[in-house]
């Protein structure tokens, strides 16, 4: 079997990260209406802080002063953003199965989050969704790859919508995390195209 788990909301408080780099950008007279909403475009592009800062119109010494200590706070804090139940089911799966990530975004952020997380010892590939390369397109690739029953875990009932859209034999279920952007979201696809759990532990009794 082959675990591809998405990676923000699904193993990693991002949730907490957004609030930290909210409050920096509050030092730079930006209210939340402008900075959600160019955010958001951002997301869609694979979102970065000079990404985001350039929606802003931020830029100079200050900024790249906010953009480092964000970037250490990373560093720092990433294995306690870890969910609490991740380690013990990676371990528990390594070995036995084959465990991916899957993420969208800016291919060096969302590479430097991970890291810093320290979970790499149990994954064995990442990858890393852009606009030109969505999520669907590379779980078709691993299909093409393997004859590996795949598990596709993501918080974003869209992506799991898409990959049930192009008729892939992947096995679907969605996370959901209290507090994480998506978790009050209800979709119809929910406990019926996939099923919907708020652990990893919840996978086993599913599979």
């Amino acid at each position: 079997m082959h675990f591809v788990y998405d990676f923000d909301s699904t193993l990693f408080k991002t949730s907490a990260l957004w609030n930290a780099w909210r409050t920096l950008l509050y030092g730079f007279e930006k209210e939340d209406e402008e900075i959600l909403q160019t955010a958001q475009e951002a997301i869609k592009e694979g979102f970065s802080p000079y990404g985001h800062g350039a929606k802003l119109n931020l830029e100079g010494k200050a900024f790249d002063k906010a953009v480092k200590a964000f970037q250490k706070m990373i560093k720092d804090t990433a294995p306690s953003l870890v969910f609490d139940d991740v380690l013990a089911f990676l371990e528990e799966q390594s070995g036995d199965h084959k465990q991916s990530i899957l993420t969208f975004g800016d291919f060096d952020f969302q590479h430097a989050k991970i890291e810093a997380t320290q979970i790499l010892d149990y994954i064995d590939n990442v990858r890393i969704a852009r606009p030109e390369q969505v999520k669907t397109a590379h779980l078709r690739e691993m299909v093409e790859e393997s004859s590996q029953q795949i598990v596709f875990i993501d918080d974003n009932p869209r992506e799991l919508a898409s990959v049930h859209e192009a008729g892939l034999p992947v096995t679907l279920i969605r996370m959901v995390r209290d507090g994480e952007h998506h978790a009050d979201e209800d979709h119809e696809g929910d406990d019926d195209l996939w099923t919907c759990v708020a652990s990893l532990e919840e996978i086993k009794e599913q599979i």
